[in-house]
């Protein structure tokens, strides 16, 4: 709904193309340098991430999970009161 005596008026310099605006976002030195950085950030990324796998789990140091689901503790917890008797042993299966 219009309000009487306010009209809008348009200015005939001020319209643009879309199209000409993205023509000139894409090629703009600030729009190349956001990609080559989030380039940059993703392969530093995924080296640091592919690093730390490699040196967690070099050689056998990552176990199978046949041997965790078969792992027994060979120690278990004892746990004692203040007056020194035994209230209970964890781990215990």
């Amino acid at each position: 709904m219009k309000r009487p005596g306010r009209q809008r008026r348009s200015r005939p310099g001020l319209k643009i193309n879309l199209r000409d605006r993205i023509q000139r976002w894409k090629k703009s030195e600030t729009l190349k340098k956001i990609w080559l950085g989030l380039w940059v950030c993703t392969a530093l990324g995924l080296g640091l991430a592919y690093g730390s796998w490699t040196r967690a789990c070099a050689g056998t140091s990552c176990p199978s999970i046949a041997m965790l689901e078969g792992y027994r503790p060979t120690q278990t917890a004892k746990v004692y009161a203040a007056d020194g008797r035994l209230i209970t042993e964890l781990g215990v299966e």
